[in-house]
Order: C-alpha cells, then structure tokens, then sequence
C-alpha cells in the first residue's frame, strides 16, 4: 500500500519536473497516463464500493497478528489451568466452553483485518497531504488564487494536490468561496453537487474517497464556525454514506444547541446558518432555521441589545419572508416586552441601516467606503 502511494509521489514529482523544464506535452501526457494507471491500482487495493478492503493481509500482518495472537492464547491457556487446579471449573461442559473459547481466539486475526489496512493507508495518504500543504504559505491566500491552482490540479488529477487545496481553502475560510466560484451554492447540495461533478466526475476519485474529502472539510468548517455545512455524511458498516437534508440538519442543529447560546449568536456569522448562492443571494438554511428556532429566546434578546454577530444580522433583512413564514406555522413564537416579534426586530434594523447608508456585507462596505471617500 505504503509503496503504491510512494510511487504516485514519485510520478507527480515527475511531472512538475517535466513542466518546469518545458517538455512536450506528449511526455507529460503518457506520465499523467501511468498515475492515473497505478491510482487505479491504488483504489482496487484499498477499497470496493461498499468501503471494505478486497485483498488478503500481507505476511507482515499476518505474522503481528498471529504474534499477539500467540500472546493472548498463552494467557487464557494459564487463566484455563490456574481454574482446573483451584477447581472453579466444576464440570467437564464448563473446561469444553474454555477451550473452545481459546481456539476461537485463533481466527481473529483474520476476522479484523480491515480496519488496520483502512488506518494505515489513511495515514500514508494524510502524511502526502501534509508534504503538498507545506508548500503553501502559511498565512492566509484569496480564494481567487487558490481557485486557479485548484483548476490546475483538477486538471491534472493530483488527488493529493486538489485534497490539500480544498482544505487550505477551508483553514482560509473561502471554502465557501470555492463552491461560488465553480457554480454551486455554497450550502450542503452544493457541496454535494461539486464532489459528484468534479472529484468524482472529473478528476475520477471513488465515492469512499471523495466522501472521506468532503467529510474532512466538514468537519474543519465546524470548527471554524461555517457550521451550515457541517456532517454531511456518516458511517455504517465501514462506510460513508451521504445523510439526508433532515438528518444533516437535526445533527448539526443538535450540535450547535449544545453551545452556550450567548456565544453561539455573537460569534457565528451568516455562514453558521446558511449560505449563498452563486450571484450572492443568501438562504436560511434547514439547520440555521433548527438552531434558530432553538435560541429563539436568547437569540430574541441579543438583538434588543444589539449582541447579534453583524454578519449574520445583515443578512438576515433579506431572508425577513422566511422568518415570518417560520413565525406563522409556530416555529418562532418569542416576543418582546413591546409585542414585537424577531422578523419585526429585524426589519428595524434593515430600516436603521438603510437610513444611515452603512451596512456590513462586503458590497455595503464598498459603498460606503465610496461615499466617505468623497466628503
């Protein structure tokens, strides 16, 4: 496995080399055609469509697993005799069951041998990705920049690159950006629709793998608050699997209503709710309308105080029909000491800031910046 992944590294060192000395494209051609040919190998190896490995163990393996094996064997074997001679097995039923058990123990080694692979290569591939981030600068880069390399990548099929791309992308907060830029939303479908059309279809990653990717950035963009497309996938069985919009919203609505709410409203922005599309329209998606609902109360009091993150409150005055929606089927019932309900609150704050000419999103700065420029 380790080697296989050892001489993908190779071939993609090649072909930088080949393009750095400016050799014909038909040399850099049969060289894309060998990885993609021992990638193929790669993905035949270590994985079948239902997430289990198709291969035997290696005699390494085998011979660690038989070693302890050995061990645990040699154990229960003494735990057998110390109980003959103290006499805590009474009946010749009861030695029988024990021994039994003990040649049981003999064929585990081959019972559990898919997780170890799994882990292994796992780790071989998270350290190839590590080589390719360390190229990448530290600090933060534009969305736009990592957009052009990523196409390189894609086009190329580097596997490795293109995961290592996303994910800095992701550390950078432009994730997010990333979706836009290729044409999707950048909520949970859209995510879903760029790994079916682009690492899957186009750069000819599996589904276990493409999905692992995916589940990776779901989780880096829960950390970082972009909680709207978090844990889109499970597990079972060893493999991933793709969650319905229900499931992915109550999960991760039920992760966010864990939070201290305070906190959770003052420091999420637009993203820990919902997402936009392509032409920059946001949506309240299913899991922010959960979470929303959840915090009603709280959420109700902060924005009297002004405690709302101002991302998150700026675009809320374009998604007011949605509130009002949720309000008349009993999803939001908070009130103020006043009557006045959170669409209500809302749409104050829309009329405040219209009436000031400021506002927070990124097309409000420029206009505003472009109105103090000229006084």
């Amino acid at each position: 496995m380790e080697g296989l992944l050892a001489k993908l590294v190779k071939i993609n060192q090649q072909i930088a080399t080949e393009k750095a000395q400016g050799k014909d494209t038909r040399a850099l051609e049969n060289l894309r055609d060998t990885q993609r040919s021992e990638w193929n190998k790669f993905q035949k190896k270590f994985i079948d469509p239902s997430g289990f490995e198709r291969y035997q163990t290696t005699d390494d393996e085998k011979k660690k697993n038989l070693d302890s094996d050995t061990f645990q064997k040699t154990v229960q074997n003494a735990e057998l005799e110390w109980n003959k001679v103290e006499g805590a097995l009474l009946s010749d039923s009861e030695v029988k069951r024990a021994e039994q058990a003990v040649e049981t123990h003999k064929t585990k080694a081959e019972q559990f041998q898919v997780a170890p692979r799994a882990y292994y290569a796992t780790r071989t591939y998270r350290a190839l990705e590590a080589v390719e981030e360390a190229k990448l600068p530290k600090h933060s880069m534009e969305y736009s920049e990592i957009h052009n390399l990523l196409d390189t990548a894609i086009r190329d099929k580097d596997f490795v690159r293109i995961s290592s791309l996303m994910k800095k992308a992701t550390k950078d907060y432009n994730d997010n950006e990333i979706f836009n830029a290729y044409g999707y939303g950048s909520g949970p479908a859209g995510a879903e629709q760029f790994r079916q059309d682009y690492l899957v279809g186009k750069v000819g990653m599996n589904e276990q793998a493409s999905m692992a990717l995916m589940s990776d950035i779901n989780y880096m963009n829960e950390e970082l608050g972009h909680n709207n497309t978090a844990r889109m996938y499970g597990v079972k069985g060893g493999a991933y699997y793709l969650k319905s919009s229900e499931e992915q919203a109550a999960s991760t609505a039920n992760e966010n209503l864990k939070q201290d709410s305070r906190r959770f409203i003052q420091t999420h922005n637009r993203l820990g709710y919902g997402y936009e599309d392509p032409d920059g329209t946001y949506n309240l998606d299913l899991s922010g309308k959960l979470t929303l609902a959840g915090f009603q109360e709280d959420f109700l009091y902060r924005l009297g105080r002004a405690e709302v993150n101002p991302s998150f409150l700026m675009k809320l005055t374009t998604v007011i029909p949605d509130l009002e929606v949720m309000e008349r089927n009993g999803l939001l019932t908070a009130k103020n000491s006043d009557g006045k309900t959170i669409s209500q609150l809302v749409q104050e704050v829309a009329d405040r800031e219209i009436k000031r000419g400021m506002g927070r999103t990124f097309e409000g700065l420029i206009a505003t910046a472009a109105r103090i420029r000229d006084l």
